[in-house]
C-alpha cells in the first residue's frame, strides 16, 4: 500500500482521496461526469459539491462497465484535475451540463468531459504547475 502511494503521489505521508463512480454512463455517452454543484430537494439554489467542494488532495473516479469486476480507476491530483477540466471546457471538450433530479430529489451540474480528450498531452500552459 505504501509503495502504491509513493508511486502515485511521490510521498508516503498522509493524503486524502475523494472517490466517485461512474456506472454505465461512460459506455452510453463517452463522457465522464465530474460534479461541481448540487441543488437538494426543496432547495432553490445550487451549492458547491464534488470537485468544487472537495478538500481532498486526490480525486479517484471509478469507471464501471456492465460486469462489476470490469472497471478502471482514474486518480489525479485535485488541483491538476481542476485546471485540466477548465482548459478542456474552454476548448469545448468538457461542457458544463446539468443532471436531472435523481431518486432523492437532487439535481447537479458538472463537467461532461469527453474521456478521449482527458488523457491527451495538455498543450495549454494553464495545465502546467
Amino acid at each position: 500500500e505504501i509503495q502504491l502511494l509513493d508511486i502515485i503521489t511521490g510521498q508516503t505521508s498522509y493524503i486524502t482521496i475523494e472517490a466517485k463512480s461512474e456506472a454505465y454512463k461512460l459506455i452510453e455517452t463517452g463522457n465522464l461526469y465530474v460534479e461541481l454543484e448540487q441543488k437538494k430537494k426543496n432547495d432553490d439554489d445550487y451549492h458547491d459539491s464534488g470537485l468544487d467542494a472537495t478538500t481532498a488532495n486526490y480525486w479517484a473516479h471509478k469507471l464501471q462497465y456492465d460486469n462489476p469486476n470490469d472497471f478502471f480507476v482514474i486518480i489525479a491530483p485535485v488541483e491538476f484535475l481542476k485546471r485540466r477540466l477548465k482548459v478542456l471546457n474552454q476548448q469545448g471538450h468538457a461542457p458544463i451540463k446539468g443532471k436531472q433530479r435523481t431518486f432523492d430529489g437532487t439535481a447537479t451540474n458538472g463537467y461532461a468531459v469527453d474521456i478521449s480528450k482527458l488523457f491527451l498531452n495538455p498543450k495549454d500552459n494553464d495545465t502546467k504547475r
